[in-house]
């Protein structure tokens, strides 16, 4: 069965579907997703297409890119992406910098309220409270205010260890937009939406989908696009600048 695409208007509006074949082939405008994959050291993660894909095989591109499927919006087909090509499951949307348009469900509000609710603005309310009851408890008792001292400061000693492989699965993934862009040559006359992820959970790329993978400095990444850019998608060194731009 062939792989439906929702062929879109100049606003972005959904006009009709169409197979995957003929929207690259009479150049319709569609959607697509970029994700861009950092480590907590800010390397970036590169993944090299694979020598079947049917544009620009064996070429490096963004961490994590798709297409919109037919009847999906870019957030959910974000975090579909990410789980199909990477091994990285469970991501939420988390507030981000850019504006939302026509995005996803493009409801800013949903975006924030689920960081609230799972991210790491809950987390840091349900620490106030459990400081402040501490304080309560302690209150007026030296014996009990040191050993409160002495268990926080344990307490920090716990949390400077090397988090285990567990651990760093149990961390939720953080999907934040970016912004958007319009179609163009380099796109593939997609409107893209752009989204980071910092995570430190090493990618497991699908061999269907990727021949390879590798984390790389941006100042290293920055030389090697000036050396070699042909070997890159020209949609990956429009999102590189448009991010590098301000994050440079």
């Amino acid at each position: 069965m062939a792989e439906l695409f929702d062929v879109v208007d100049e606003q972005d509006r959904v006009v009709r579907q169409e197979a995957r074949a003929e929207v690259h082939r009479l150049r319709l405008l569609h959607r697509a997703v970029h994700i861009l994959v950092f480590n907590a050291r800010g390397e970036v993660y590169l993944q090299r297409r694979s020598a079947k894909k049917d544009t620009y095989p064996n070429r490096w591109t963004t961490s994590c890119v798709g297409h919109v499927d037919a009847g999906e919006d870019y957030d959910t087909a974000a975090v579909r992406e990410l789980a199909e090509e990477l091994g990285l499951k469970g991501a939420k949307l988390g507030a981000g910098s850019g504006e939302r348009g026509v995005s996803g469900k493009g409801e800013a509000g949903r975006v924030k309220g689920e960081v609230k609710d799972g991210g790491a603005e809950g987390k840091q309310t349900k620490q106030q409270g459990t400081v402040a009851l501490r304080r309560l408890g302690t209150e007026g008792n030296p014996g009990k205010k040191q050993g409160a001292a002495e268990q926080t400061t344990k307490n920090a000693a716990l949390r400077t260890k090397t988090p285990s492989t567990k651990s760093l699965h149990s961390t939720p993934l953080i999907l934040r937009p970016y912004r958007k862009h319009p179609p163009c040559r380099e796109t593939g006359w997609e409107f893209i939406w752009i989204y980071t992820l910092t995570t430190e959970r090493e990618p497991a790329p699908n061999p269907a989908e990727i021949s390879e993978g590798r984390w790389i400095a941006p100042a290293d990444f920055d030389a090697w696009i000036a050396r070699e850019p042909k070997a890159f998608t020209p949609s990956f060194i429009l999102v590189w600048k448009l991010w590098r731009g301000k994050n440079a």
